[in-house]
């Protein structure tokens, strides 16, 4: 198991509706990582109003994600056991600095199977 962080960097104004700057662009987790999403200073992010599974696709985490507590960022456990190999969307939930809109965001997820790690 590890621990894998996601970056906010900062939001691309150029597309309609915005969407959020990832470091990294897809994240590539193993069974059982736990990973944290963190708004860098600067971002023009003022807060991650959710980050939920596409309901679309399966679930790839066993618990969260979810707001850690007195923080602005969100940690969540990658499941225990993933036969394949494959690449999932998520969606963030996020508010820009100065406005109450919530904006979406659609990343990817690329889980390993049990046996890569």
């Amino acid at each position: 198991m590890a621990h894998r962080q996601v970056k906010i960097k900062g939001i691309d104004e150029s597309t309609d509706p915005p969407t959020l700057i990832l470091n990294p662009d897809t994240l590539d987790v193993n069974p059982d990582d736990k990973v944290t999403w963190k708004i860098d200073k600067g971002s023009g992010v003022e807060s991650i109003e959710s980050i939920s599974p596409d309901p679309k696709n399966p679930n790839v985490f066993s618990e969260g994600p979810s707001k850690l507590h007195k923080s602005s960022s969100w940690r969540g456990t990658v499941g225990p056991y993933e036969p394949t190999k494959h690449v999932e969307n998520y969606t963030i939930g996020y508010k820009k600095k100065g406005h109450n809109t919530v904006y979406k965001f659609d990343p990817k997820i690329s889980v390993n199977p049990r046996n890569a790690t």
